[in-house]
């Protein structure tokens, strides 16, 4: 992550959304597969924490959009479902 900064942050940037949208997709299936939801959540959650260091952080910082990842990054913790269970509330938030 440390070599073509643009480079590196379109791919964790499009990494990021393709997570989020995988999680989203997972809590809404009929048949929900927890340790799918789980994983999905993981994967989403590590795809942010690349987004809030190193040269990913720097650049987001000079732009002014780190603060609100990081915000993403806590909210979605709060949700995490390996914590608080998987039920149609807890889906729905994090859908």
């Amino acid at each position: 992550m440390r070599i073509a900064v643009t480079q590196n942050m379109l791919w964790v940037v499009s990494q990021t959304q393709m997570e989020a949208h995988a999680l989203a997709f997972a809590v809404a299936q009929q048949d929900r597969d927890n340790s799918h939801i789980e994983q999905r959540f993981d994967l989403t959650i590590s795809r942010l924490h690349l987004l809030g260091q190193g040269p990913q952080a720097r650049y987001l910082d000079e732009i002014g959009h780190l603060q609100t990842v990081n915000d993403m990054a806590t909210a979605l913790l709060e949700l995490d479902p390996q914590v608080l269970g998987h039920g149609k509330q807890q889906h729905q938030a994090l859908f």
